[in-house]
């Protein structure tokens, strides 16, 4: 079959078709079917997926824990920004592997350069506060330029504010307005 269609049949299992939709133990069962039909081909969108429920699975197996971590090891190794994002929030907290974050910062940066916001606004806010690195304002202005202009949220607000306080670059009350309104 088409490996595309199993890993969205995967996350119609997972995710569901409507807003208000709340997966039940059945609808996890015939996702994971779905998404390991799509990691026999080698889609990394259904590791990283089918990683997700493992990691997260409330029934304290380690098997499955190991597996998911090779699965999300596997999807971020072939590119998958979410993956290379999730390694890094892996090593960072230190969950289901030991803390590390030399390679949680190799992990993120990977993810960053891969243009994933989320990645981008960790990294912009870890630089910010010289949390698990050292601080380094330009590094956090440039994060937080870069997810500001990949349309975040997060990363407009950050952008305004380092602005406001004069953070990797020059106090400017307007640009400052500009990107808080933005983020508002």
């Amino acid at each position: 079959g088409i490996v595309k269609a199993a890993t969205l049949l995967g996350n119609v299992y997972k995710y569901g078709c409507k807003d208000d939709y709340l997966p039940n133990d059945e609808d996890i069962t015939k996702a994971i079917t779905w998404y390991k039909k799509a990691v026999e081909q080698n889609d990394p969108i259904a590791m990283y997926e089918l990683a997700l429920i493992y990691l997260t699975a409330h029934d304290d197996d380690r098997l499955k824990a190991t597996e998911g971590f090779e699965l999300a090891l596997n999807s971020a190794e072939q590119g998958y920004n979410l993956a290379q994002y999730l390694m890094g929030l892996l090593y960072l907290e230190g969950y289901h592997v030991p803390y590390n974050n030399v390679e949680a910062l190799s992990w993120l940066e990977k993810a960053a350069d891969n243009n994933c916001v989320d990645s981008l606004v960790l990294l912009g806010r870890l630089y910010f506060q010289g949390n698990e690195v050292e601080q380094d304002y330009d590094k956090a202005f440039l994060y937080s330029k870069k997810a500001a202009d990949l349309n975040s949220a997060e990363g407009m607000f950050s952008l305004g504010r380092c602005y406001d306080e004069g953070i990797g670059v020059e106090h400017d009350p307007y640009e400052a307005f500009k990107w808080l309104n933005k983020a508002a």
